[in-house]
């Protein structure tokens, strides 16, 4: 099994991850390759290489140098401008997007999981769990469902054949999502809590619960996401850190600017994607290691993906061809509309928990300040020229997977 990982200035994180795919394989009796795109900007890439030899285990790795020239001979071969595919890889210091469409279009040959590097080959032992695969074909979203648990360490996991419960849905659907077990999705509050920029905004006016408090519960909070057996659905909320492909199928590019991307992703499956996704029943180990930056984006300022992701939800269009027309015309298009109409549902869902509450003063206290910041919140500042651009990706995407899969 062909097993893709994006890498950037971890080495040793990166290690840990290839040590345990590689001692879970010899385990099971799996064979399994690599295969590396390592977008490091610290130097760190003698140390990645290194990494990999030590591991012993088949990879091919390409870097900043290899992805550009990769991108140029697409362009070339797609008969496309470079600025799209130099768009599809584009460098950012958040770009999770780019290195996972470079994944998605050098596996375009066989099957692959894509594991982020701060991902552990152990397992939680999800209680009640069982192999038989449950079909749930409802229109309605089918979450792997988030619950919060107390902290575990790695001893107490277990080890899982992964690869083969992937294969097993994989003959039956083209995309499989893995569970998670960990400090999953907080990381970026947790940086923004400990920067000056919160210490010294507004925000730290209308919370009640110390700083030192709220930290040290982000700190220690994980968060388990499973599903009891395995499930075929009609697409997947995708959660980027464990999933499989089958690429015969066709797939849309990520969106490439910004964080949000595994989330826009699934949005683009439920809205565009006519094939069947599943979901397997294990919940690998997460757990990054605490960056230190204080380098985080002001509270309020959303990235490109989570706007795209609710223009998604507004628009809804039902084919790729359709949703590329669409961001072209509505880059020319006002939306703040957009975000206030959220902003005015989530005060909705508010107002409805609060009816018939018999709820402390301070409680209700604290939900009239988040209601106050709701209300006030700025329009969002749109990034129109990245969805031109995003869209006009889409027009000639086939066109790019088909130069792909040309490619020695």
């Amino acid at each position: 099994m062909l097993i893709a990982i994006p890498t950037k200035n971890r080495t040793a994180v990166f290690g840990r991850c290839l040590e345990s795919l590689r001692d879970n394989a010899d385990k099971f009796g799996r064979e399994i390759k690599f295969l590396v795109v390592d977008d490091s900007d610290d130097g760190s890439n003698q140390g990645n290489q290194r990494v990999l030899e030590t591991v012993g285990v088949p990879y091919c790795y390409y870097d900043r140098k290899a992805v550009a020239d990769y991108a140029s001979y697409l362009s070339r071969q797609a008969g496309c401008s470079p600025s799209l595919t130099e768009f599809a890889f584009r460098k950012t210091p958040n770009a999770h997007g780019a290195v996972r469409n470079f994944l998605l279009l050098r596996s375009v040959h066989e099957p692959f999981i894509m594991i982020d590097d701060d991902m552990v080959c152990k397992f939680a032992d999800v209680p009640n769990r069982n192999d038989e695969i449950e079909y749930d074909l409802s229109p309605t979203v089918v979450y792997l469902k988030p619950t919060i648990i107390p902290p575990v360490e790695e001893a107490q996991l277990v080890d899982d054949d992964f690869i083969g419960k992937y294969e097993a849905l994989l003959k039956k659907v083209p995309l499989v999502m893995g569970g998670s077990i960990g400090d999953s999705g907080v990381t970026h509050s947790y940086e923004y809590l400990k920067s000056s920029r919160f210490k010294s905004s507004r925000l730290l006016e209308q919370i009640a619960v110390a700083p030192e408090a709220m930290l040290q519960r982000l700190h220690t909070r994980q968060l388990l996401r499973a599903t009891l057996q395995p499930k075929i659905v009609n697409w997947c909320s995708c959660v980027g850190m464990n999933f499989a492909f089958d690429p015969s199928h066709s797939f849309p590019p990520f969106f490439p600017v910004g964080r949000g991307e595994d989330v826009l992703f699934g949005g683009m499956l439920r809205n565009c994607f006519n094939e069947l996704s599943g979901y397997c029943n294990f919940s690998m180990w997460h757990s990054p290691l605490r960056p230190d930056t204080e380098d985080i984006a002001i509270l309020g300022q959303p990235t490109a993906p989570e706007f795209m992701y609710k223009l998604l939800i507004e628009v809804n269009p039902d084919s790729l061809e359709m949703f590329s027309q669409t961001l072209d015309f509505i880059c020319k298009q006002d939306l703040t509309w957009v975000e206030e109409k959220h902003r005015k549902r989530i005060i909705k869902v508010l107002d409805k928990a609060c009816e018939g509450q018999n709820f402390p003063e301070l409680l209700v206290q604290e939900v009239d300040k988040v209601k106050g910041v709701l209300r006030e919140a700025p329009p969002y500042d749109i990034p129109y020229d990245l969805i031109k651009e995003y869209g006009s990706l889409m027009t000639v995407w086939p066109r790019i997977v088909e130069a792909a899969k040309q490619y020695e």
